[in-house]
């Protein structure tokens, strides 16, 4: 019988590998504070990510993050005593990054990684990554929210209450970035309630690794907390609004009207996110009737996610 361990740091592997932790009930399970109520309330055993201990091991199921190389650091160690390793990639973005604080080159690496879709499998291989590494698996989480979506024509905007998702800004590529789209959307809640009559109450949400400080352009919107427990508590807002956060693709295929404003180019990203129905702009301009077609006419994409596409991985 194989011995499983799982190293998991941040909330999209957490969500990605949800469904399959739950079928490795033997499994030894790490995990961060960031994840841990996750896993508590899937009813899922773990250990402090601090104590983590692969020897022994015969396979190493990992998310990958930044801000920590617990999972890289896991990762060198199996190659080394030659222990199988699978790792997941739950987002279009920074495959590199994913992987800082690895001891060998990206080239050399023996992790099998399972991606999301065939775009993410193309940038990961024009990042460097050898093809030979790379399996598609789908996104069992997000198929299982775009499953329950109910999507409708509504009429007339009555947008009461939105929901803003704040996103850190860690990488180069996105310094100014976060502002600028910041600038946009204050735009679009202006153009909104201007055109609508619509009351546009702001809440503000921080992401789990920012400090809870609101910024300057945001100064008055109110903020939420822990108390609003997600993906459900998205349905509490009329309309919710970032810059490429997984959290709008998750509002999205739970129906939810959402508008995405980035402000460079992530074909990836793009893509999911227009197939989910999310209002992809970067101006005020038509933003009422975008949202229209996109709550009349888009159907949310089948991320094909297969909890048994990975677990054939590990098993």
């Amino acid at each position: 019988m194989k011995s499983i361990v799982a190293v998991v740091h941040d909330p999209g592997a957490c969500a990605m590998l949800l469904p399959v932790l739950k079928e490795l009930s033997a499994a030894t399970v790490y995990a961060s504070v960031i994840v841990a109520p996750k896993l508590k309330e899937a009813g899922i055993s773990f250990q402090d990510i601090s104590k983590v201990q692969i020897k022994g091991a015969t396979v190493i199921l990992t998310g990958t993050s930044w801000g920590s190389h617990v999972e890289q650091i896991a990762r060198n160690e199996a190659r080394r005593l030659k222990i199988k390793s699978v790792v997941v990639i739950d987002y279009w973005a920074n495959y590199l990054e994913r992987f800082e604080g690895i001891d060998h080159s990206i080239k050399d690496i023996t992790d099998e990684i399972c991606v999301v879709d065939e775009v993410m499998k193309d940038e990961m291989i024009a990042a460097g990554f050898p093809p030979e590494r790379i399996s598609i698996v789908g996104h069992p989480y997000l198929e299982s929210l775009a499953r329950q979506s109910k999507k409708s024509f509504i009429g007339k905007l009555n947008i009461k209450d939105v929901l803003i998702l704040s996103e850190p800004v860690r990488f180069p590529e996105l310094t100014g970035k976060w502002q600028e789209a910041s600038g946009v959307m204050l735009d679009i809640i202006s153009k909104i309630k201007e055109e609508t009559q619509s009351p546009c109450r702001v809440h503000f949400k921080f992401h789990p690794k920012e400090s809870h400080e609101l910024p300057t352009e945001w100064k008055g919107a109110q903020v939420v907390g822990a108390d609003l427990h997600l993906p459900d508590g998205y349905k509490k807002f009329d309309l919710v609004m970032g810059y490429q956060s997984m959290g709008l693709l998750e509002a999205a295929l739970l129906g939810q009207m959402v508008i995405s404003v980035p402000t460079i180019r992530r074909d990836g990203v793009r893509k999911a996110f227009e197939n989910a129905g999310v209002v992809v702009t970067s101006s005020p301009q038509g933003v009422i009737e975008k949202l229209q077609m996109g709550i009349s006419q888009t159907q949310p994409v089948q991320f094909q996610g297969s909890t048994k596409a990975i677990l054939k991985k590990i098993i």
